[in-house]
């Protein structure tokens, strides 16, 4: 079942990243409000897909005491990380043993709205931590949560994170299917 998903989760690479990327530049501007977004597109589609993204900082800067533009600073994620989720959140209610084919349909339609949720909880705030990470590197500043939570993420935190969203799927779904009359 995990081949499968990730075959279907190559397949679609482009078209997800494509989807997404509105959901995206909202989040961004909702929680980065200091980046003006220059670009956020997908590249390298032949090799491995990544969201690049450049922004100009905002946030006034001091030089000599004249106020000043921030830097431009980019960064870039893969899209599979973004795909990961779909394959592992789709994958509990698929594989998890137990289930009867009716707690599997309800699972996959609940791991929809879960899946949105992991996936704009996750992508947008690890972009926003490759920012910040890459304006750490341009100045003295101290690291912010996104970077925290980037660094959580590609440690096995994408890994435990949609496991969760697949198990609250499957169990936003029993509880529904048990509580209908």
């Amino acid at each position: 079942m995990y081949a499968a998903l990730t075959v279907v989760a190559l397949t679609v690479v482009n078209a997800y990243g494509n989807a997404v990327l509105p959901l995206y530049r909202w989040e961004l501007g909702w929680l980065a409000p200091n980046y003006q977004i220059q670009t956020l597109k997908i590249e390298g589609a032949d090799a491995e897909p990544v969201f690049r993204i450049v922004v100009r900082d905002s946030d006034l800067v001091s030089v000599d005491g004249h106020l000043q533009n921030g830097p431009t600073i980019g960064c870039e994620a893969l899209v599979m990380y973004g795909l990961q989720h779909m394959v592992l959140v789709l994958l509990v209610p698929l594989a998890w043993p137990g289930l009867g084919w009716k707690d599997r349909v309800a699972g996959l339609v609940f791991s929809l709205p879960v899946l949105l949720f992991v996936e704009l909880a996750d992508m947008p705030v690890v972009i926003v931590g490759g920012l910040d990470a890459a304006k750490v590197d341009l100045c003295i500043s101290s690291v912010s949560l996104p970077v925290v939570w980037m660094k959580i993420m590609d440690t096995g935190g994408r890994l435990a994170l949609g496991l969760a969203g697949g198990l609250l799927a499957c169990r936003s779904a029993a509880l529904f299917y048990r509580s209908s009359p």
